[in-house]
């Protein structure tokens, strides 16, 4: 498995692309490609938690160029503004479904700082299949993999059409 990418591959892709954007808006001072770096800097983030790197980074970059453009701390910092908060949006979802099931946004890292589940209970958190788990607000609301699981040939346009009797 060592020279497979898997998730690694689609993580460097964003990256790459989002640091494209990034030297395309210092160059060019464009918005709408500091917009989409900060989009690409998200997806990054959801790819892997590896990603935040790409958005210390770019944040970093951004602010060096306006404060050494001269262009004045306040539109510095608006552009920093710009890309950290869209990249917050895109990547939102996925860290709130995080704390919500494990109390920890970036769970199972950094536990110690966020109090959320230990590691060891990875295959509760991800399938529900033990009462032991106490769920609360949005983790209520998200159907488990379980349920997916037993209920799959009831919901499958293909187990309707290709299963004797149909599966309903």
């Amino acid at each position: 498995f060592g020279p497979q990418g898997y998730v690694d591959v689609g993580l460097c892709f964003f990256q790459f692309m989002a640091f494209w954007a990034v030297f395309n808006w210092a160059a060019e001072q464009d918005r709408k490609s500091l917009v989409l770096a900060a989009l690409l800097t998200g997806l990054a983030m959801g790819f892997k938690h590896q990603g935040m790197a790409t958005l210390f980074v770019a944040a970093t970059i951004v602010l060096g160029r306006g404060l050494l453009a001269r262009d004045g701390l306040r539109l510095a910092l608006v552009n920093v503004g710009i890309i950290v908060g869209l990249s917050l949006l895109v990547v939102g979802p996925w860290y709130v479904r995080a704390y919500m099931m494990a109390g920890n946004p970036i769970w199972p890292l950094a536990n110690g700082f966020f109090g959320g589940a230990p590691f060891k209970l990875a295959p509760i958190l991800l399938t529900n299949s033990s009462g032991d788990v106490q769920q609360s607000g949005l983790g209520k609301l998200l159907p488990s993999f379980e349920w997916f699981r037993f209920r799959w040939s009831a919901m499958s346009p293909w187990s309707w059409t290709f299963t004797p009797g149909g599966a309903q």
